[in-house]
């Protein structure tokens, strides 16, 4: 029957300082998802996503069994602007 409001959650607190602005999060997730998993992540939505989730996963905030749901939604396309990153970010 799907999925209740008190059981989805809605962090919205990893986007830094404005709209497609890199974090250095957002850089090392972007990074530890193509080196560990081959998943590629866009510098504006899922990298910055990914930052969270990699956050939230290690933080304590969810119990070890608890599942946690990241949704990929894309943004390949924009992936040609971004071709690289500031140095000062990542690693």
């Amino acid at each position: 029957d799907g999925l209740g409001k008190d059981e989805v959650i809605i962090l919205d607190g990893y986007v830094g300082e404005g709209y497609s602005l890199p974090t250095k999060d957002m850089a090392n997730a972007i990074q530890n998802f193509a080196r560990l998993e081959s998943i590629i992540l866009d510098p504006v939505y899922t990298g910055k996503g990914a930052a969270g989730l990699l956050d939230v996963a290690s933080d304590g905030s969810y119990r070890q069994n608890q599942r946690i749901l990241f949704i990929h939604t894309g943004g390949a396309p924009s992936l040609y602007h971004y071709q690289t990153l500031p140095s000062d970010l990542g690693e």
